[in-house]
């Protein structure tokens, strides 16, 4: 069973930083998902999303996992990794260029800075690319101060939804 509920941590991490997973999720899976400010059109999404760096803040699940191995369920996925896994700060450029700057590396094969394709497609995703590798987040919310994507993923037959929210450092 650890290793079903371990499988949450490894989706964040594949589909954000490593971008080994592929997420082809339809809009009908997520409709859950509501946004929580106010509606922003195309252009100017992409003006807030382009405005600055940005650190996770949390990575919360729909259902609890246990991704640290010691045994306790949670949907704060955040509280159970290491420092090193939340102080990336990811500069997505108007140039459709998205940039992580690894701060405390947890692999050290892990470069300094990497860099990625971006687009916003017009299903309200947010697609980060790298030769054939695709990763989908759904467009959650963009503030001047915070954005929330949210990242849909199946393990086992289970059905993921992690909301990474994202403040400037």
């Amino acid at each position: 069973m650890r290793n079903i509920l371990s499988s949450c941590i490894i989706l964040i991490f594949t589909s954000i930083a490593g971008l080994t997973n592929v997420f082809n999720q339809s809009m009908e899976s997520l409709s859950y998902i509501s946004h929580t400010s106010v509606e922003v059109s195309g252009n100017e999404k992409t003006f807030l999303i382009t405005k600055g760096g940005w650190i996770m803040r949390s990575i919360v699940s729909d259902k609890p996992c246990d991704t640290n191995g010691d045994g306790i369920l949670t949907k704060n996925i955040a509280s159970e990794l290491p420092p090193c896994a939340m102080d990336d700060i990811m500069y997505v450029k108007p140039n459709g260029k998205v940039v992580f700057e690894r701060n405390k590396r947890c692999d050290p094969s892990e470069g300094a800075i990497e860099t990625y394709n971006w687009e916003l497609t017009s299903n309200n995703e947010f697609v980060i690319t790298k030769g054939s590798v695709v990763a989908g987040m759904v467009f959650k919310y963009v503030t001047k101060e915070e954005l929330a994507l949210v990242i849909p993923s199946e393990a086992h037959g289970v059905m993921y939804y992690f909301t990474v929210t994202y403040r400037h450092p």
